[in-house]
């Protein structure tokens, strides 16, 4: 009995404590602090605190210098060419794409035979042309020709579709008739 009243006496005493103790204060958190910033009398920015970038006076990293200049569309320079800006376009010929993927491809022939793959952005004929879309069917070059009275080089969109030989169109076209007939 005795030792059951001690239990009571203590479980008591622990009760009555625990409901004078105030709640624990919420922690502060300190205020974030803004880097002084001043102008020098250059109009550049200075930071008394760490680098501060601005963009005054810099070129735009993200525009292509290739292609741009001064406003107007420029050549790109003669540099290291694919196989296929030995020819000309037109003396190319598109044999198969394949657009059922994330990154689309074709294959193009060259007028000795063989087949090059290309996807897009890729550079093919004389003209820097390049890879813009890959479709069923066909395939959308950008050329970039130049006017020679003027400078000016103009992007000229050049497609290349699909050669079919003459067993290939009479397959697909018994395919469509069969399509169109009676149907089970």
């Amino acid at each position: 009995m005795r030792r059951s009243a001690t239990i009571l006496l203590a479980a008591a005493a622990l009760w009555a404590c625990s409901e004078a103790l105030p709640p624990p204060a919420p922690k502060s958190r300190p205020k974030p602090t803004v880097p002084a910033v001043a102008m020098t009398s250059c109009g550049e920015v200075s930071s008394t605190e760490g680098y501060v970038y601005t963009p005054i006076g810099k070129r735009d990293p993200f525009r292509n210098l290739l292609l741009q200049k001064e406003g107007k569309i420029a050549l790109p320079q003669s540099g290291k060419s694919t196989p296929l800006q030995k020819w000309e376009i037109d003396q190319l010929v598109l044999r198969m794409t394949v657009t059922a993927t994330s990154s689309p491809m074709a294959v193009i022939e060259d007028p000795e035979g063989r087949g090059w793959t290309v996807r897009l952005n890729d550079f093919v004929g004389k003209h820097f042309g390049k890879v813009k879309a890959i479709r069923r069917d066909e395939i959308e070059v950008q050329e970039l020709i130049q006017d020679r009275s003027t400078g000016q080089v103009f992007p000229v969109k050049v497609p290349m579709r699909l050669k079919q030989d003459e067993a290939q169109a009479k397959e697909l076209e018994e395919l469509r008739q069969g399509m169109d007939g009676p149907h089970d």
